[in-house]
């Protein structure tokens, strides 16, 4: 009997984005974030992303005006020792929120040919740390805009003996031993120049919950323009005719790229519970994560 060893590569972990994993070649925004960003206004640090044993902090970066370089934090909370690969990978958003690998444009510019980093694979034992160091160059007569890609962090499996090999003529069988390769990736914005984006709201709908026990949900439309992405959070509150303000929903992180005009978002509003809507209005509120700019609302008349 002879045993070879298969590798099954899971699909792109993005931070943020709504997954789609099938594709191999693709495998960070959580919920519908494709991503959460490092500080480039006066924002608290956020979370770290993980999937598996590593940690990846910010879990976005964001290099603009005069920065010209930035650290991301990788960590491994496993308890055996890691290796992983880093490189970059093209990914674009589709009108649903997912994203998907894409093949670069001929003649296109992306953060990958601005931005160089070091080292290209790390080894991590439990509770090692380790910093990947960025540095961008930005070319002579750049267009201003934003420049995007992902950059991968790719676990390696761990080498394995050969597998005996059994001679007898009777012993033709073959076995298979699959281990799971993991990759995890954070979106690497530049934004050079003048760069601004803003949110609408459109095609506000309120549906009735679809069973007994299960929440009402809140279907609307963001619509982005400008020339960069656009990261926030969406908070829903229920504003009965008289009464007091109830928050239904808050914490939604969502991101929406600059090859996407709109995208469609379904909130669940876990705060309802028994609560009956009617007689007053649902207030939604997009409060802006990568920017100091006001936050945009919109109501909905619930008769």
């Amino acid at each position: 009997m002879r045993a070879m060893n298969l590798f099954l590569l899971m699909g792109l972990v993005l931070p943020g984005a709504a997954q789609s994993l099938p594709n191999p070649a693709a495998s960070a925004d959580a919920t519908r974030d494709p991503d959460k960003a490092t500080a480039p206004a006066s924002q608290s640090l956020p979370a770290p992303v993980g999937a598996g044993d590593l940690m990846i902090l910010p879990p976005r970066v964001i290099l603009e005006g005069r920065q010209r370089g930035t650290e991301v934090m990788l960590r491994n909370a496993g308890k055996a020792r890691c290796t992983y690969r880093i490189y970059w990978e093209e990914m674009r958003m589709l009108l649903d929120g997912k994203v998907e690998e894409a093949k670069k444009a001929e003649g296109s510019i992306t953060a990958s040919d601005l931005v160089r980093y070091t080292p290209k694979q790390v080894e991590l034992g439990p509770g090692e740390t380790q910093v990947v160091r960025l540095m961008v160059r930005l070319p002579e007569g750049l267009k201003d805009g934003e420049y995007r890609s992902h950059l991968v962090f790719q676990g390696l499996p761990p080498a394995q003996p050969p597998a005996p090999v059994d001679q007898g003529p009777e012993k033709k069988n073959l076995s298979f031993n699959i281990q799971t390769i993991l990759a995890f990736g954070i979106p690497v914005f530049v934004r050079h120049g003048e760069t601004h984006a803003q949110i609408g709201m459109s095609h506000l709908a309120l549906k009735p919950a679809a069973a007994p026990g299960q929440a009402p949900t809140l279907e609307l439309q963001l619509d982005r323009q400008g020339n960069r992405s656009v990261q926030g959070e969406l908070q829903v509150d229920w504003k009965p005719a008289s009464g007091r303000s109830l928050t239904l929903a808050s914490g939604r992180e969502t991101v929406i790229y600059p090859e996407v005009d709109a995208c469609a978002e379904r909130v669940i509003l876990d705060g309802v519970k028994d609560l009956q809507l009617a007689h007053g209005k649902l207030k939604v509120t997009f409060a802006y994560k990568d920017s100091k700019q006001p936050p945009e609302v919109a109501f909905l008349d619930v008769p």
